[in-house]
């Protein structure tokens, strides 16, 4: 009888990997006699090496990869994949070698670029821009799409493209950048002294890109980004507690006990397409109201009963001004409060107020090349840059924030904290 082992599923997962993977492979061809290879290099844009011997399927030092096969592009880059252990998962990345099989960087998806020889050919935006118009006549039977309409297929081909980018940049850039920033041990543990959840970078943390229009722009030449993240508590004095308990724990050297609070996303499974708000999360049972066949809210409500939450946003903002490129970054958290005196059955409206005075940073740069419409894709090293220098700024001012002064905010009374109706109007 042959058993299934765990080894014997990595095998098959790193199988399925490779074949997923097999358009794109077909552009790197295998060089013979070059491997085994390896090289040492201490992270993927940010995400820590840890990688699997191919040969023995063990962990190997950190650091430190291994490959069999070297393959190189169509314009002579040459390349390695492993397998690395991220968290309770092994994921793919790549190596980029020069000509003496020396690593130069590494990249987290297997590369799509121009240098490498291996862009996205008009083919495949012209399939993409064909099913984007399925899409749209599937969901806007009314508007008269049609997918062999060439003239429409085409015209869709700049915003499929434009989401190709943005996609990129996200996964190539930004959110390993966010990722690797706020997992700083002193910036981690700063805000969880201060109640106040750390920005995610990741699909689920964003402003969702809707199907009729793209909300927000990460690749460029404009950037307009928008990351949140979200910490609920049953009330008040729940989120104090965790508070306190972590300080302890820092004082005395001892493991917390229990699971840290990880911050979560906010949901949209709601009828309506209004845009989200914090105190959502916060609404009474009585705005528990669900549509009859499809059962999606009637209101924009997070389902819970959680009566407190702490919401962090984390603005950037980026466009060329003049000969620069302005580069700008705004970070708040807001405290969402339900009243627990409000009456059983009627609308609950909660009340937000901000935990410390928004943080924001603003660093000019010279144009890259003197390129006057810079795009990550195309100026990688330069966003990467800006975007690192902005963020060390923004972390200096974060170590500021005072916790005993943001213990203070929390501890609010409803009459001191204006409603959401109230700040709106102002």
């Amino acid at each position: 009888m042959n058993f299934i082992t765990k080894e014997f599923i990595e095998r098959l997962i790193q199988e399925e990997v490779e074949l997923s993977e097999m358009p794109r492979n077909l552009l790197w061809a295998d060089l013979e006699d070059e491997g085994p290879v390896t090289v040492n290099i201490n992270d993927i844009k940010g995400i820590p090496v840890n990688a699997i011997d191919p040969d023995t399927n063990k962990p190997l030092q950190p650091g430190v990869v291994k490959s069999n096969v070297v393959r190189q592009s169509p314009t002579g880059f040459r390349m390695i994949n492993f397998l690395n252990v991220e968290g309770d998962k092994r994921v793919t990345r790549y190596v980029v070698l020069d000509n003496q099989n020396n690593p130069l960087y590494g990249e987290i998806y297997l590369p799509r670029a121009t240098k490498y020889g291996t862009e996205w050919t008009g083919t495949d935006l012209e399939k993409l821009a064909k099913d984007r118009v399925t899409r749209l006549k599937r969901k806007q039977s009314t508007y008269g799409h049609n997918p062999d309409d060439n003239l429409q297929v085409q015209a869709q081909v700049p915003e499929v493209e434009a989401r190709l980018n943005d996609r990129w940049a996200k996964g190539n850039l930004l959110n390993p950048l966010l990722n690797s920033f706020f997992k700083q041990p002193a910036i981690i543990k700063h805000l969880d002294s201060c109640g106040i959840p750390e920005v995610k970078g990741g699909a689920k943390f964003t402003e969702p890109t809707t199907n009729i229009s793209r909300n927000y722009s990460y690749n460029g030449p404009r950037l307009q980004i928008n990351y949140h993240s979200v910490r609920d508590d049953s009330d008040v004095q729940d989120a104090l507690d965790k508070i306190m308990k972590f300080r302890v724990s820092q004082y005395t050297g001892d493991k917390m006990v229990g699971k840290r609070p990880e911050p979560t996303k906010m949901v949209r499974n709601y009828a309506s397409r209004g845009k989200w708000d914090p105190t959502q999360r916060t609404l009474g049972k009585s705005d528990f109201k669900l549509t009859p066949i499809y059962k999606l809210y009637m209101k924009n409500v997070q389902r819970g009963e959680m009566a407190f939450n702490v919401i962090t946003d984390l603005d950037i903002i980026g466009d060329v001004v003049g000969n620069n490129y302005l580069l700008t970054m705004s970070f708040t958290a807001t405290k969402s409060f339900r009243p627990a005196d409000s009456d059983e059955g009627q609308e609950q409206r909660p009340k937000r107020g901000n935990l410390f005075d928004p943080i924001r940073v603003n660093k000019t740069f010279p144009l890259p090349d003197g390129d006057t419409t810079p795009t990550v894709r195309e100026h990688y090293e330069f966003f990467k840059e800006a975007l690192q220098q902005t963020l060390s700024e923004l972390g200096n001012k974060l170590l500021e924030i005072d916790p005993d002064d943001v213990i203070t905010q929390l501890q609010f009374e409803p009459d001191e904290v204006m409603s959401i109706q109230g700040q709106q109007n102002n």
